[in-house]
């Protein structure tokens, strides 16, 4: 009998190259640009700490010069009376402290520009020996950035699925920070090596993201095996599969027909955990507007959309109009509650346990909706969100 074929050929979990390729290539590059910028943030900021000393070298006076003021206003910067209305958020100093969180609070700031004028013996251009004497007891500092949090836990959840998939990281790339340009081109790959991770431009991840859904769709789309941890490699590389859901009648059928998802920190688990942040990161860079990038999850999904508007159709429900949908099951029966996305009212619907199966697996399978396990006294129900992008 011929062996049966995934019906998404570029899934090919029972082959080790497979795997190395993913770990070895696009996944350990992420980890050594991320580690690489960190590292060069952190040997920056400690350059600047003292910005006394760094002024009384030209090479990074300069430098702390482009971060502090690069772009900024020239009249608040004479005035010695920078708000944030001075910083065009395009600019270099910008960047540095929404993105980058690095730079100085305004009243630092502005207390270095109203002493060093005191200092500075006029002429063109900044005076460094002035700028030394004026900027006693003060150093560059981390600023609160949404961007720098999320590359953190980046990080620290990259290098935790390496832990668990028993991989060795690789070096940390070496990035050299001679300008403010340098970083900021840093970051740029730490962010085009992370997006080259997600679902819809890597089959792995994309492999990843499907295993939470019901077995039955499982096995019709990826073969039997698919649980078999002596084929299906991903176990050997910290995978683990549990039941999120389950009919609610015999042992038997429960096992067969479950909805099943990640275990908590398995590597399936952290892939998941680092896909939802690459997407958050997208979305702080779309809202910032400094770079010019797509909105990622809406590429994905538009990619996909027709199959949640099935679904969707079908229930009666308008895509635009739902936040969520709760879902429980028992005695064969599954319960959907449905919160309406802006009047926040909620309907519901009971439907036999295997036609939530059909309706709902290519949905749950194209991660198109998100899930949420949500344990109380009346047991586990799934808060399924629908995309607010669609």
């Amino acid at each position: 009998m011929a062996e049966c074929q995934s019906k998404i050929p570029e899934v090919n979990y029972r082959n080790e190259d497979w795997w190395r390729d993913f770990f070895v290539k696009p996944f350990t590059e992420f980890y050594s640009t991320v580690s690489g910028f960190i590292y060069a943030r952190r040997g920056l900021l400690g350059s600047l700490s003292n910005l006394q000393q760094a002024f009384n070298d030209p090479k990074y006076g300069a430098l702390a010069l482009e971060i502090l003021l690069g772009g900024v206003n020239p009249d608040c910067v004479a005035k010695a009376s920078v708000d944030e209305n001075c910083i065009p958020g395009n600019s270099m100093a910008s960047f540095y402290r929404r993105i980058l969180g690095i730079g100085l609070d305004l009243d630092s700031l502005n207390r270095l520009l109203n002493t060093y004028r005191y200092y500075a013996a006029g002429g063109q251009g900044y005076d460094y020996n002035a700028l030394s004497k004026a900027s006693s007891g003060i150093g560059v500092k981390e600023l609160e950035s949404r961007v720098m949090n999320i590359v953190n836990e980046l990080y620290s959840t990259v290098s935790s699925i390496l832990s668990t998939a028993n991989i060795n990281p690789p070096e940390p790339k070496r990035y050299a920070v001679n300008g403010a340009r340098d970083l900021v081109d840093a970051f740029i790959e730490v962010y085009n090596s992370g997006m080259k991770l997600l679902p819809l431009y890597n089959k792995v991840t994309f492999f990843t993201q499907s295993l939470i859904a019901p077995k039955p769709y499982l096995k019709l789309m990826y073969c039997d095996d698919i649980f078999n941890g002596s084929v299906n490699l991903m176990y050997r590389y910290g995978f683990g599969l549990g039941d999120i859901l389950t009919p609610g009648l015999n042992e038997e059928l429960n096992r067969e027909w479950a909805i099943v998802g990640h275990k908590k920190g398995s590597t399936g688990d952290l892939i998941m955990k680092l896909l939802s942040s690459l997407y958050q990161l997208n979305i702080e860079l779309v809202n910032s507007k400094i770079f010019n990038v797509d909105n990622e999850l809406m590429k994905y999904i538009n990619n996909y959309r027709q199959y949640l508007y099935v679904l969707l159709t079908k229930l009666g429900l308008k895509p635009e109009d739902v936040y969520w949908i709760e879902v429980s099951s028992s005695n064969g029966k599954v319960k959907l509650e449905i919160m309406d996305r802006d009047v926040r009212s909620e309907r519901r619907i009971v439907v036999d346990y295997l036609e939530f199966v059909t309706d709902f697996s290519p949905s749950l399978f194209l991660g198109l909706l998100t899930i949420e396990m949500r344990t109380s006294a009346q047991g586990v129900t799934l808060r399924l969100y629908v995309p607010w992008v669609i």
